[in-house]
């Protein structure tokens, strides 16, 4: 009866103070909470747990702004607890706060309230460290992803101004200070005890984290400076440069650590040994341990702390972006890679962000690609190499932004590595590539801009004394068919298919004039009356029938000019955004415009009929 009675009465007493508490939170009094907290001490440890959900309700962004006083009484109320409190209870209270972040006050306020419990912890705290860190990168990770605004060159500073870009810079900037004192603790630039299970372990733990927010928010940021400019940074080129500083005290080699993210192999450490503990071997081990009983100085057990976590692949494309295109971490990297293995590498990470439709990321996937093309030299890749779809897949790529980016700087750019990918690789891998543009692409202009290389290519050929096979003979035969082709025949639609008609009349034109009938390098003579039947003859047609056809319509037009006027009105939409209707004088210029383009054509095919006539003569 004793041992109950006293009990109570010690609830009773520890009721108390917590009521107290309640009571000032109740009546919004943070003065007389501030002196009840300073007087009291509270002593009584037994109701931290309970004093810490209410008082943590009261950490907000209102408070914060609109009462002030409460705020801090609140927060000194929380910092005592955590000073005298049980940490490992106390972790876990503010932790259940965390599930109800609803603004970054509250997220940040309390990240450093439970990283000052972290660190009251034993050295053996990675199982505590990863349960925060899952928390509080949950919160990053569901910050909302920046508008794509399309913005183009120097209209990206802008970015900076957004406010959800602002939100994210703020809390990459309180969760990295977070960070930085467990890293230091662990940091492979220190003389820390790379065999010890613990320090293998945080590290890996702190790896992870990073990766996962590099998937998302940092990725989705606007990370690129001008190293030839002398300009300021960016906050979110600020946070991502501590960011990779962080990482370079837990990492020694980026490289090896995504090669092992990609083969989905453990993301320990590398030892001095130069090998890499497999959780299966860790296990051994400590089994070993046990039986002969020597587990005295490392007595805790890594268990399988998500060893084969599988890392996002926005994670390790950003990271890559970050180390090969803005040289940061780059010290961290060694020197002992080739850059055609470190291409291919990293031809999948290009590919991901070339993938997308959004502009940033975009952005980051040419910037990467160009850092590969500009240090490999041209004629260095072997065509055998194509095998590798990855290849494909970032000409294609580059391609449909050509095509259908609406941002003039990365289409430009895009053009422009096009070419240069391509001028990397050899002969034989040259004209593949080609091949593969004039039989797939159903773009026009894509295929008009691929017959000018190739008649640079001939053209570096025959300057040759030693000409090169790949762009002569039966093989320039199969490339001028694919070009000359008319899917209709006389009913093409010339218009259409106007650019690559134009620029393969030009090739033609300069191959009769260059490779004249006597000499005959490429074999083109060889296939003009193929080339009669089945081009340059239905392209006269068609040339009269198109022709014939919009001479008609500008007529209707032109005669019918009144009757339109009469006719009712009508709305074109497209995405639900309206389209300002086309005007008289509009319709009437694409008219001119489309005879212009066929009176070009014709112009052209003339003067090749012409030329041919001669050189036969």
């Amino acid at each position: 009866m004793e041992v109950n009675e006293e009990t109570a009465l010690k609830e009773v007493i520890s009721e108390q103070p917590l009521k107290k508490i309640m009571n000032f939170l109740q009546h919004k009094d943070g003065k007389g909470l501030k002196k009840y907290v300073l007087d009291r001490k509270l002593s009584d440890e037994t109701i931290y747990w309970e004093v810490c959900s209410e008082v943590c309700h009261h950490i907000t962004e209102h408070n914060c702004i609109n009462n002030n006083i409460l705020f801090e009484a609140c927060e000194m109320c929380l910092r005592y607890m955590v000073t005298e409190g049980n940490p490992k209870e106390l972790l876990l209270a503010l932790l259940e706060q965390c599930e109800f972040f609803d603004d970054d006050i509250r997220f940040t306020t309390l990240m450093f309230l439970i990283q000052k419990t972290l660190l009251r912890l034993p050295n053996k705290r990675f199982h505590s460290l990863d349960l925060a860190l899952e928390t509080l990168t949950g919160h990053i990770l569901s910050k909302p992803i920046p508008e794509d605004n399309a913005l183009e060159n120097e209209e990206r500073k802008l970015l900076a101004m957004d406010e959800r870009v602002q939100q994210i810079n703020d809390v990459l900037k309180a969760f990295l200070d977070f960070l930085k004192p467990f890293v230091e603790e662990v940091s492979l630039k220190n003389s820390c005890d790379l065999h010890n299970e613990n320090i293998q372990a945080q590290i890996l733990v702190l790896k992870i984290h990073l990766l996962k927010i590099l998937n998302q928010p940092v990725i989705y940021l606007d990370l690129h400076v001008e190293s030839d400019r002398n300009v300021g940074k960016s906050n979110s080129r600020v946070c991502v440069e501590k960011l990779m500083h962080l990482f370079s005290h837990l990492e020694t080699n980026f490289q090896k650590m995504m090669e092992f993210a990609v083969n989905k192999k453990p993301l320990i450490i590398k030892l001095d040994e130069n090998f890499r503990k497999t959780e299966m071997e860790i296990e051994n081990e400590e089994n070993e341990r046990r039986v002969n009983k020597k587990d005295k100085n490392n007595s805790a057990k890594v268990p399988s702390l998500r060893f084969n976590e599988v890392i996002p692949t926005h994670s390790l494309c950003c990271l890559s972006y970050l180390i090969h295109s803005e040289k940061l971490g780059i010290d961290e990297f060694p020197c002992v890679y080739s850059n055609f293995y470190l291409f291919e590498f990293n031809l999948p990470f290009i590919v991901d962000m070339l993938k997308t439709t959004k502009s940033l990321l975009l952005f980051k996937g040419l910037k990467l690609l160009k850092s590969f093309v500009c240090i490999l030299p041209s004629d260095s890749i072997s065509g055998y190499r194509l095998d590798n779809d990855n290849y494909n897949k970032v000409i294609n790529n580059l391609i449909e932004i050509m095509i259908r980016c609406s941002m003039k700087d990365l289409r430009q750019e895009a053009v422009q590595l096009f070419t240069s990918l391509i001028k990397v690789f050899q002969h034989n891998g040259r004209y593949q590539l080609y091949q593969n543009i004039l039989n797939k692409c159903s773009h026009s202009g894509v295929k008009g801009y691929v017959i000018n290389l190739i008649k640079d290519e001939i053209k570096d050929t025959l300057k040759e004394n030693i000409p090169n096979k790949s762009f002569l003979g039966q093989r320039l035969k199969r490339l001028i068919k694919m070009a000359t082709t008319l899917p209709d025949k006389e009913t093409t639609d010339l218009l259409e298919h106007s650019d690559r008609i134009i620029t393969v009349l030009n090739l033609l034109r300069y191959l009769v004039i260059r490779d004249p009938p006597k000499q005959n390098t490429t074999g083109i003579w060889d296939e003009l009356k193929n080339m009669e039947i089945d081009f340059l003859k239905p392209l006269r047609v068609g040339l009269d029938m198109s022709k014939a056809h919009y001479n008609l319509e500008l007529q209707k037009f032109t005669d019918e000019k009144k009757k339109r006027k009469m006719a009712p009105d009508f709305d074109v939409s497209v995405g639900g955004v309206h389209l300002p209707p086309v005007t008289e004088n509009q319709e009437i210029q694409v008219m001119h415009s489309a005879l212009n383009t066929f009176d070009m054509i014709d112009s052209l095919l003339t003067r090749l009929t012409e030329i041919i006539d001669q050189q036969n003569i």
